[in-house]
């Protein structure tokens, strides 16, 4: 179907290395790279491919650095 948005928010692979508490499946993590190597280019136009930090507290009380991966994409009509 020509036009409409895919939006993929999630995980950074970076936040394994991190002292936040997250799940031990590497699999759930990904980058937006990652996603674009599955869209067709000839149909997908990527408006924004980003991993904003952000600071978080940890469970012993410590800042952290974390990122989320968003990726936003158009298909092209």
């Amino acid at each position: 179907m020509p036009g409409g948005t895919r939006l993929v928010v999630g995980h950074h692979p970076s936040d394994l290395q991190t002292t936040m508490p997250r799940p031990a499946i590497p699999g759930l993590f990904f980058t937006g790279d990652e996603i674009v190597a599955f869209l067709d280019p000839s149909k997908w136009d990527i408006i924004t491919n980003t991993a904003p930090q952000r600071s978080a507290t940890d469970p012993d009380g410590r800042i952290v650095t974390i990122h989320d991966t968003v990726l936003h994409a158009r298909r092209r009509r």
